[in-house]
């Protein structure tokens, strides 16, 4: 992942583990599951920069 989108990404997860700091475990699940979804859309957004740039 680009260092600048793994930066976005990062930032996105670390403020939702924040938010849910004092967090249950199911909670903590879900936080985890949303990270693998923020990591995932943003490889979708670098595949698509990509492919945006390959047109130029």
């Amino acid at each position: 992942m680009r260092p600048e989108l793994k930066e976005i990404a990062d930032g996105i997860v670390a403020a939702v583990k924040d938010h849910v700091s004092k967090a249950t475990d199911d909670q903590l699940e879900v936080v985890a599951g949303l990270e693998a979804r923020v990591v995932n859309k943003m490889a979708e957004l670098e595949a698509r920069i990509a492919e945006l740039e390959a047109r130029k």
